[in-house]
């Protein structure tokens, strides 16, 4: 253990994660240094953790002890390294790894580590695999919001990202602890679908390029999100080099929910007429009025954005 950095949210999911992290620690039998540990302390901390543990060159491994957004976190800091002025190569940086502490665990079921004591043996093996990942250029402020100055951002997805209807704001660390993630991702897209008027979209991806009001936009790189509770993009692995992109048609609210949602988390709504679903390397999406986008369940910066399929672009342990 003494070559791996931990990175802890000591807050994440309203407390579940930091005691999830002490159970952790008593799988081994030595106890973690504490010059190995870095507890996060507000949003984008992991990210700039994760970096400067990258380029220290001291480490082999980063665990993170969180959710899935401190995991895309800590991903977008190792992509940080790898992409700075004569940064290392993927292969010379730390690989990823992870602990299910969060109220979904979504990155950690795509890996196939579903309890404490798998993710103990993946740090044990130290046996790597590659990731894929969507990479997201976008702005930092609603275009023409009062008060904004501009700014482009870039972040990493590791499962997906949604335009036009988003319920990251809703599920609430708070209601993720008490409820479940599977249930608080359901009850905050209800409370969302009750005040959503789809936008439009300008969409351009290959032979894909039109401009009109729609639900939202998918875009996948793993199966299944949302708790496991959403099946995004039936049978997509995250290491076999493709990018999915769902696009849902505006739909009266009593049919979304009813029989549109379902159908969306069985996996059946692939196989709808009006529905487009079909495999990108890049897109690029503008709205009217300018979208929130919400990465791997966190909202992150606003429309318009640019997504491209990054193949195996980390290595992770599983």
């Amino acid at each position: 253990m003494t070559d791996t950095f931990f990175i802890v949210n000591p807050v994440g999911c309203g407390g579940k994660t930091w005691q999830q992290w002490k159970r952790f620690q008593r799988l081994f039998d030595d106890p973690i240094s504490p010059d190995a540990i870095g507890l996060t302390h507000a949003p984008g901390h992991a990210r700039a953790l994760a970096a400067k543990a990258a380029a220290s060159g001291r480490w082999q491994a980063i665990c993170v002890v969180g959710g899935d957004g401190t995991i895309g976190e800590a991903a977008s800091g190792i992509m940080d390294c790898i992409h700075a002025p004569d940064g290392p190569s993927k292969d010379d940086v730390p690989a990823l790894a992870v602990v299910p502490a969060g109220a979904g665990n979504d990155v950690c079921r795509a890996l196939g580590i579903f309890t404490l004591q798998d993710a103990a043996d993946a740090l044990a093996r130290a046996t790597p695999q590659y990731f894929d990942l969507i990479q997201i250029d976008c702005e930092a402020a609603p275009r023409g919001a009062t008060g904004n100055t501009g700014g482009a951002l870039r972040r990493y997805a590791m499962m997906f990202a949604n335009i036009g209807f988003s319920s990251a704001g809703k599920a609430t660390p708070w209601m993720k602890r008490w409820l479940g993630g599977r249930l608080a991702y359901n009850v905050a897209m209800v409370s969302m679908l009750i005040g959503h008027r789809p936008p439009k979209i300008r969409f351009q991806s290959g032979d894909h390029d039109w401009q009109e009001k729609k639900w939202t936009v998918l875009i996948a790189n793993v199966e299944t999100i949302g708790g496991g509770s959403v099946k995004l993009a039936p049978g997509l692995k995250p290491d076999d080099g493709q990018m999915m992109a769902t696009i849902v048609p505006v739909r009266a609210k009593l049919d979304m929910l009813v029989r549109v949602l379902p159908k969306i988390a069985a996996g059946r709504h692939i196989h709808e007429p009006d529905f487009e679903y079909f495999a990108a390397d890049e897109i690029y999406i503008d709205a009217d009025p300018p979208c929130e986008i919400e990465i791997d369940g966190d909202g992150y910066g606003f429309t318009p954005a640019t997504f491209k399929h990054r193949k195996s672009a980390i290595r992770v342990l599983a």
